[in-house]
């Protein structure tokens, strides 16, 4: 091939990289990828949901046991995009660099636990009584995050779901959410899987690209 078509192929995809750049997790967050983000988060809704889309794993109900409805992640990407996403109209891609480049960053990982017929809002009790299942059952369930090796949580936190069952006002506990926060400078640009033990039932897994994800 002549000098100058190797040239215009070279030049050709150069472009090419720079209009899809590599889509892996990155931390920390450099001043390119913020701004990346920063547009995703600008873009209309549609796009941010199959966006986060991505980041959520949605999973089918058990036979028996809780049901881990959801998990999802949140990557110091996905927090700049949210931030974005619920910014005034005057928050510009300069704020966006200004707010997050060189700060700590942040990874973490949500749960959303239904409660089931099998695993319901009362538990096993004697006739004639009924025993409420606590509404922090959610503190029974293990999370694990692994990466070739399990990656140890800094911290985690819950709150129960519950949902109004008449026109009184009585309502019922119907479920849980959870949430695990990560040093995402432990967190790296590889294969991530959440597994979730519950209390009763079986464990689930979710598995979760980095290397596609950012």
């Amino acid at each position: 091939m002549k000098a100058n078509a190797w040239l215009r192929l070279l030049t050709l995809l150069l472009a090419v990289a720079l209009a899809f750049p590599a889509l892996a997790f990155e931390y920390p967050l450099s001043s390119t990828t913020i701004r990346d983000a920063y547009f995703v988060g600008r873009e209309d809704q549609q796009k941010r949901e199959k966006f986060f889309a991505a980041y959520t794993k949605l999973l089918p109900v058990p036979q028996v046991g809780p049901h881990i409805a959801v998990i999802e992640l949140e990557t110091p990407f996905v927090v700049v995009v949210e931030r974005t996403a619920q910014a005034i109209s005057h928050y510009h891609a300069q704020d966006a660099e200004q707010e997050f480049l060189s700060k700590p960053g942040v990874f973490r990982v949500r749960l959303k636990i239904n409660l089931t017929d099998s695993y319901g809002w009362t538990l096993p009790s004697p006739p004639g009584t009924i025993r409420l299942r606590p509404d922090d059952f959610w503190r029974g369930f293990k999370v694990r995050l692994i990466q070739k090796d399990e990656i140890p949580s800094k911290s985690m936190h819950g709150s129960p779901i519950y949902a109004s069952m008449d026109e009184a006002g009585s309502s019922r506990l119907v479920g849980a959410r959870r949430e695990l926060e990560y040093d995402a400078e432990k967190i790296s640009s590889r294969p991530a899987t959440v597994v979730v033990i519950p209390s009763e039932g079986d464990q689930v897994e979710a598995p979760f690209d980095l290397d596609e994800l950012r």
